[in-house]
């Protein structure tokens, strides 16, 4: 262990230690001698004890902590999306906001954690181009996170002792209820596109895949015989426009999905191409793979929901879409699960659970139906006896009648 100790520096003092050849600068700014001295001793006892900081850790600023665990961890990251979203808020919201903070700063003051998180919800950001405005609860919840794993990642390599986000207030979760499209309506978007994407459209109503799915799919993956495709790959588009071949997202996500006949026949023009059964099966009208999002929407989406009158209407509302109608179906919950290929079925019921109330509501009026023949026997509530049964009333016998055994009703 290098030797540690006291010195002046200017008006203030500081802890020094020698690091090999090289003299480093421990702490600084202590008003007295008495207070750095005290400090040196702790930080002795943490060296011991083996849970002692990194020299000059505390100058480190968060730009410069930040930019290291990226370098650690962004490699490790082989999603194309997942890299692209996680460097884009640790620059827009951690970098631009927080970067010349020092550590030392942050640790000592969490309550900086907090300012920044109302600042996002107030919209005090700053963007590089554009008026700042304030984020969606999601956005700074997963800004938050990114920050915390920042943190959790400095605390592990003994840059700080704690993570400063663990008390952090953040705003509640906003449920933004998705759109779901009606067969009705669903017929009106098929008709209001170019012939040339109808298949694609149909495609993702019938199979409730993913848009990236979809384009990912290659001829010998689609079974039009046997009415089903494999997802095993999915086709990325990049911020800069270049495409990617990835895995699909996880094992569950790997599965072969059955469809209709009459999709089936749609999809039959599309493969029959000879001897190019890895070719991308939606092609672009110039019949390049490469359907760009960025062109889809604003060449054949926008004026497509904009002629429906749905103006905010998405595409991957038609993976809701599909899920809706087999929840109508009564199809369980575990099957459509399967199906989108969700990690788990916790996933599925936390995103369509809700609609599981209309199907109670049928499932209930399917049993009232099968159970119409069943006698209750009295057991309903309006029918319950309230007491017992009334007394008959004596008729009124003269003496006369008393005598014959007769009443005055004959």
């Amino acid at each position: 262990m290098g030797s540690m100790w006291v010195e002046k520096n200017g008006k203030t003092w500081r802890i020094r230690e020698q690091v090999g050849i090289e003299k480093v600068t421990l702490e600084h700014g202590f008003d007295t001698k008495t207070a750095a001295k005290e400090k040196m001793i702790l930080l002795k006892a943490a060296k011991l004890r083996g849970d002692a900081l990194r020299p000059r850790a505390g100058d480190l600023t968060v730009a410069s902590l930040a930019g290291e665990w990226w370098a650690a961890i962004g490699p490790t990251l082989t999603r194309v999306k997942s890299r692209e979203s996680i460097s884009g808020v640790l620059d827009r919201y951690i970098v631009r906001m927080l970067g010349e903070l020092r550590m030392a700063d942050l640790t000592e003051n969490p309550t900086r954690v907090q300012w920044w998180v109302n600042d996002m919800t107030a919209g005090k950001t700053k963007p590089k181009r554009g008026a700042p405005r304030p984020l969606a609860p999601k956005t700074v919840r997963n800004a938050h996170g990114l920050l915390y794993q920042v943190m959790d990642w400095a605390v592990t390599n003994r840059y700080i002792r704690s993570n400063p986000c663990t008390e952090t207030r953040l705003p509640d979760e906003i449920f933004n209820e998705h759109t779901y499209l009606t067969p009705g309506e669903a017929d009106q978007l098929i008709a209001a596109l170019d012939p040339h994407w109808r298949p694609l459209v149909l495609f993702l109503l019938a199979t409730g895949c993913r848009w990236s799915e979809a384009l990912g799919v290659r001829a010998h993956r689609l079974d039009v015989l046997g009415r089903r495709v494999t997802f095993l790959k999915k086709w990325i588009e990049d911020s800069s426009g270049q495409f990617h071949e990835e895995d699909v997202k996880s094992r569950r996500g790997r599965r072969t999905v059955s469809f209709q006949a009459r999709v089936a026949e749609m999809l039959v023009p599309l493969t029959m191409t000879e001897g190019e059964r890895d070719r991308h099966i939606f092609l672009t009208k110039r019949g390049l793979d490469r359907v760009r999002h960025k062109d889809f929407y604003n060449d054949v989406w926008y004026p497509a929901r904009t002629e429906i009158g749905m103006p905010d209407l998405d595409v991957h509302d038609l993976r809701h879409t599909h899920v809706a109608w087999l929840i109508a179906g009564n199809v369980p919950l575990s099957a459509i699960s399967r199906r989108l290929g969700h990690k788990s079925i916790a996933v599925t019921d936390d995103i369509y659970g809700h609609l599981l109330e209309e199907v109670d509501e049928r499932l209930v009026a399917t049993l009232d139906k099968a159970m119409e023949m069943i006698d209750f026997r009295g057991i309903l509530g309006e029918m319950d006896p309230v007491g017992p049964p009334p007394t008959p009333e004596e008729p009124h016998w003269t003496p006369a009648q008393r005598r014959s055994g007769v009443s005055e009703q004959g």
